[in-house]
């Protein structure tokens, strides 16, 4: 099969998730039968980083962890974020909290590279939601960005997820729980 250059490739993401700490960044779950494969409920202590950037944490992560969890999306052809959009449900954000982050990241590693080498996860780009005050009521919210940078190229055969973070005026005022879709809009390069 054969991609012109300019068509466009989409990745839609159903989630569910409660962002109770602002100091993690939240992935989804592996797909096995005991789990919920929307859920994301894997997390690592960091945040999500500027596009062209390496997630930077201080919990362990493994290469073997962006196929196994954090994957969405397998590049068919090198190609180019060029968008993403998302429509949630922010069930009952804490008193404080005032936004959430999506980020669209690519795990780097090479065929036959050991599982338990250390992760590198590389920020394609992201989107900040709407900022609320005081203590806000459950609501939906939508949002969407574009980008035409090369900080959100992948090749062919990398994986790509979406991370979520929280955000609040301490690390304990945070969105909580959250149910939606996002979209991934890629341009073949």
């Amino acid at each position: 099969m054969s991609f012109k250059y300019g068509t466009t490739l989409t990745a839609n993401v159903r989630f569910q998730a409660s962002l109770a700490y602002n100091t993690r960044v939240y992935f989804p779950n592996d797909a096995d039968l005991n789990n919920d494969a929307i859920e994301w409920d894997q997390y690592a202590t960091g945040d999500i980083p500027a596009a062209g950037s390496n997630l930077s944490v201080s919990d362990t992560l493994y290469s073997r962890e962006g196929p196994q969890y954090m994957g969405q999306f397998v590049a068919p052809v090198a190609c180019r974020l060029v968008g993403i959009a998302y429509s949630v449900d922010l069930y009952n954000p804490d008193n404080a909290s005032t936004n959430f982050r999506l980020g669209a990241l690519k795990a780097v590693f090479s065929d036959g590279d050991a599982q338990d080498d250390a992760a590198v996860w590389t920020c394609l780009g992201y989107i900040d939601s709407t900022t609320m005050t005081g203590d806000p009521a459950g609501q939906v919210q939508k949002g969407s960005a574009s980008f035409s940078s090369s900080n959100g190229d992948i090749s062919a055969g990398e994986v790509v997820g979406v991370l979520a973070e929280s955000f609040g005026s301490t690390t304990t005022d945070n969105i909580a729980n959250i149910e939606g879709v996002v979209t991934m809009l890629f341009r073949v390069l």
